[in-house]
């Protein structure tokens, strides 16, 4: 009996030491995966889960051995109907921060992304830099 009460006892001492009413957001598999953009902001953007990106499109594809797929414009005019294309990129995951290195039509990008909300489906990123560099003059 007494080793029951003490287990008790110890249970709840433990339970009490624990942190209350702080949530760690859970961060998911992301990015791995097919990243539909859904909303852009100038400090962040929406990203989606999907199967595929459908054609004309913009999003990122998350492979495991740190390789991406930027979906982008293809040129510089953005004037609709807008036609988009396949740019090569690697990504890296520390913690609740994601760093980007990838191509799109002039260049090359290099960003950092926080997490701030992420779920099976979506994702919250802020945009915490962001650097262009062209390939002309």
């Amino acid at each position: 009996m007494k080793k029951w009460i003490l287990s008790l006892a110890f249970l709840m001492i433990l339970s009490g030491c624990m942190e209350n009413g702080i949530e760690i957001p859970d961060l998911g598999a992301f990015p791995i995966g097919v990243w539909e953009v859904q909303s852009q902001q100038e400090d962040g953007k929406t990203l989606s889960s999907r199967s595929s990106l459908p054609e004309n499109t913009f999003g990122y594809i998350f492979q495991p051995n740190g390789r991406m797929v930027n979906r982008s414009i293809n040129g510089f005019c953005g004037t609709p109907p807008v036609i988009t294309a396949d740019f090569p990129g690697t990504w890296t995951r520390g913690g609740d921060i994601i760093r980007v290195n990838m191509r799109f039509w002039g260049g090359t990008i290099q960003e950092e992304w926080k997490i701030i909300q992420s779920t099976n489906s979506t994702v919250q990123l802020e945009i915490l830099r962001s650097t262009y560099t062209y390939d002309f003059d």
